[in-house]
């Protein structure tokens, strides 16, 4: 057993580190839902957008805090995110980054009309390279599980 002063040095703050999972993109996500069902009900009651907008600026600060926590992940703990990637459930949680972002941009449209077409134009290569890199190899590692055949 190990007494409380010895797990405060930076070993501890890896194994933190290693045990955060990429689930924790869908809380962005459920954020991302939040401030739309706020925006929606400020707009059918006529209030100003203050709680949607204040929802949005925590959802982009969660968004960019997680991302930084798990790009942390891949290059200082690459065997716990490949491992991830080789759970049978966590696995399934990896496209959530890119909904994520698809979430951000439809959060944004309503305010910044001026960057409608950024938004979609950075947002669409922006999904293309995570479908890719993530969603299309997800799909193909977890499809020959569900068919019954097991991946590799």
């Amino acid at each position: 057993m190990t007494d409380g002063a010895a797990e405060t040095g930076p070993a501890a703050g890896d194994s933190r580190l290693e045990h955060a999972p990429i689930t924790f993109f869908a809380t962005v996500m459920g954020l991302a839902g939040l401030t739309l069902a706020l925006r929606a009900a400020e707009t059918a009651f006529g209030f100003d957008p203050v709680a949607s907008r204040a929802a949005r600026a925590v959802t982009i600060a969660v968004f960019l805090a997680v991302s930084v926590l798990y790009a942390a992940k891949i290059v200082l703990r690459t065997p716990a995110v490949v491992a991830e990637w080789n759970h049978p459930v966590r696995l399934a949680f990896f496209p959530t980054v890119s909904i994520s972002l698809l979430l951000l941009a439809i959060t944004a449209l309503g305010d910044w009309p001026w960057q409608r077409l950024h938004v979609r134009v950075r947002g669409t290569f922006g999904l293309g390279w995570w479908r890719r890199r993530l969603e299309l190899p997800a799909t193909l590692r977890v499809l020959p599980d569900r068919l019954g055949r097991p991946g590799q």
